[in-house]
């Protein structure tokens, strides 16, 4: 998503380049996290809730590209950016409430030696 607002606030057309700005979403960090190492938190509905937004944020990644090379309209592009944006906030519910469960879990754990 930084990508996106970098390439729409860069100044010259110079800097207008879509070439290797976008990475599919299993590429990208949260991607490579998710269908790696998170694997661990299959089954957990916050976990399992992520992969659609987050495949929704690299889609919506790709139409916004697709819409400055052809030179779209505004309100076009407004659209676009706003479920970019509303998937974006749904992936990082998912992680919070992930991540506050994990943390509550922990905290519930009985301590070794107290």
């Amino acid at each position: 998503m930084d990508e996106v607002f970098a390439f729409l606030r860069s100044e010259s057309s110079a800097d207008l380049t879509l070439q290797g700005l976008h990475t599919g979403h299993t590429e990208c960090a949260l991607g490579r996290w998710y269908y790696g190492a998170g694997q661990a938190f299959a089954g957990d509905p916050d976990f399992d809730a992520l992969a659609d937004p987050h495949r929704g944020m690299h889609q919506s990644c790709e139409e916004i590209f697709s819409a400055i090379e052809k030179r779209s309209d505004r309100p076009a592009l407004r659209k676009l950016l706003e479920a970019l944006s509303e998937n974006s906030t749904r992936v990082a519910t998912c992680l919070q409430r992930l991540e506050t469960r994990l943390l509550v879990d922990e905290l519930s754990r009985p301590r070794l030696g107290a």
